[in-house]
């Protein structure tokens, strides 16, 4: 930055689970865009990578040609600024939508975001595994089960009322658990979305938020957005440019595996989240989408 730098801007975004950002406007620093994003550890943050981490995964997926901010510095040390932090380029752009389930106003970004997805989903996983922070999730029958006991425990410990939907989805999932092992086992995002893209005009921009990034099942990845596209249609496109851009054949019912476990953790958290806030959580949040999509599932089986 020098001597020269100058602050002209600033703003704390709302939001986030694991980490303080931070948009920042300069004149003068030497080697730094006129805009950037700053973003720092945040203590006891419940979720996500340190950003020496993400710091890292960064790079390799720039480098690899995926659309995420461009790494620009790492600050390991905490007596800078009280925590780690790092800076990334500012890309324009706005959010597809504020609701993970919204679509893009058109179909160009969509499939735009389908090419990115195969593209993350076809890199060699490699240079991944070696990365602290960066571990197998929910990808053998054994680590789904688990999940599974997890969120029948957080059912059963605030007493909810019963969920149809909700058990129909975890014994689903239970009874398809040893096929998950003959997924390909990719590089995968784990909040992979619309409310986690920023789009410039007409066209996809950057994807954002890798602090859950895992190896397991591409299909986790693909259920939370066949969540949205509910258009056969469309969705068929979707696919097309998945593959297009280096993303392996998944079988329909990976897919829907990927749903289904994406309402019962969606579910359970919210339910927890309810009762930490002494509001009664019987019908655990569960959307008349995630009904429909349950339905597509149970007729393919």
């Amino acid at each position: 930055g020098g001597d020269n730098l100058r602050i002209t801007h600033s703003k704390l975004l709302a939001g986030g689970r694991s980490k303080v950002t931070i948009l920042i406007s300069q004149q003068g620093g030497r080697e730094l865009p006129k805009d950037f994003v700053v973003r720092q550890d945040w203590a006891n943050s419940p979720t996500g990578k340190a950003v020496e981490i993400e710091f890292e995964l960064l790079q390799r997926l720039y480098n690899e040609g995926v659309l995420v901010p461009q790494p620009l510095l790492l600050e390991r040390s905490k007596d800078v600024a009280g925590n780690p932090f790092m800076m990334v380029s500012r890309r324009p752009g706005a959010p597809v939508a504020d609701h993970f389930m919204a679509l893009p106003a058109s179909e160009r970004p969509l499939l735009q975001i389908a090419e990115q997805l195969g593209r993350v989903h076809g890199l060699d996983t490699a240079p991944f595994e070696r990365m602290p922070g960066i571990v197998e999730t929910n990808y053998k029958a054994e680590q789904l089960r688990a999940n599974l006991a997890g969120y029948k425990a957080t059912i059963a410990k605030h007493d909810t009322a019963p969920s149809q939907l909700v058990e129909q989805v975890i014994a689903w999932l239970d009874q398809h658990a040893e096929r998950v092992a003959t997924a390909p086992r990719t590089l995968v995002h784990g909040d992979f979305g619309f409310h986690n893209s920023l789009v410039d005009g007409d066209d996809l921009s950057v994807i954002l938020d890798w602090e859950l990034v895992h190896l397991g099942n591409p299909a986790y990845d693909l259920g939370s957005l066949r969540h949205s596209v509910t258009d056969d249609a469309v969705w068929a496109r979707f696919m097309a440019h998945y593959r297009a851009g280096g993303g392996p054949d998944i079988p329909a019912d990976f897919i829907d595996c990927g749903i289904s476990r994406e309402l019962s953790a969606n579910a359970t958290a919210q339910a927890d989240a309810l009762a930490e806030h002494g509001r009664p959580s019987s019908m655990l949040g569960v959307s008349d989408d995630g009904a429909r999509n349950l339905g597509r599932l149970v007729a393919l089986h």
